[in-house]
């Protein structure tokens, strides 16, 4: 998953050196932002087990399994959150490629390779729809960044 922003300037009889300073550093601001709506967790929920044995498996062979992974170690109760897709989460810095900055907020694949499976709406189950996603990110934020490049640009009278 990768998010980009772009913001596109023109110079126009300004400070041209101290508009690019201002416009990259205040997308690198919204970067930030973006970032942290992307890493910030859910609250932890209640578990709800509706299966019919006990503890509230479904079969036979999901029971079997779970026990033989708490007893072997791989499975720990209650379930330890590690923050490894939050961590996985990273801004990239400001490029600038002619007249356009943009900056790239990405997910490092090796650190939470699960990552699509909570945070990517087109892959990840139900069970995840509490996860913010970039989709999320993009419809919650995306006015409030426009607003405050628009406001940088107009600090020096080209918005």
């Amino acid at each position: 998953m990768t998010v980009r922003a772009k913001a596109i300037y023109k110079p126009d009889e300004v400070d041209y050196m101290q508009l690019v300073a201002d416009m990259a550093q205040e997308l690198a601001n919204c970067a930030y932002d973006v970032h942290t709506y992307l890493t910030t967790m859910p609250g932890q929920r209640e578990k709800h087990l509706g299966g019919p044995l006990p503890g509230g498996f479904y079969t036979e062979r999901q029971m079997k399994y779970v026990m033989k992974g708490i007893r072997e170690g791989y499975i720990v109760v209650p379930y330890q959150r590690t923050a490894d897709l939050v961590r996985s989460w990273t801004v990239g810095p400001v490029q600038r490629e002619g007249d356009t900055l943009s900056v790239q907020i990405y997910q490092d694949p090796s650190l939470a390779p699960y990552g699509p499976y909570v945070q990517d709406p087109r892959v990840r189950p139900a069970m995840h729809d509490d996860w913010p996603t970039p989709d999320s990110a993009k419809q919650e934020l995306e006015a409030r960044i426009v607003e405050r490049l628009r406001a940088v640009g107009r600090k020096y009278g080209a918005g």
